[in-house]
């Protein structure tokens, strides 16, 4: 006999985790850009895929001079919740968002 799986599903592989840059666009016009990349990216790859969103907060502090990491951190925030809007799930991580449905 062979084990059995523990989980039932219609599909036997995962879902596909798509890589997803969003460096340079952590404003609030760019996370309208964000949501619509994530609706595209997920469009492609089917439903129950998730997305993992890349950002590197450090450079994008680092390209607002250092002295306006708190309007850097800001726009993080805003981006994160632009995400959220758009329907996804989405929280800070060190080194980027995780984004999934």
């Amino acid at each position: 006999g062979t084990a059995s799986s523990a989980s039932d599903g219609p599909s036997a592989s995962a879902p596909a985790v798509l890589a997803l840059n969003v460096r340079g666009m952590v404003c609030t016009a760019c996370s309208k850009r964000v949501g619509g990349a994530l609706d595209a990216a997920l469009a492609s790859a089917g439903h129950g895929a998730a997305v993992r969103v890349l950002v590197d907060l450090e450079a994008e502090r680092a390209e607002l001079h250092g002295d306006k990491s708190a309007v850097a951190a800001l726009r993080t925030a805003d981006l994160v919740a632009a995400v959220c809007a758009h329907g996804y799930e989405c929280s800070l991580a060190t080194h980027g968002y995780e984004c999934s449905l």
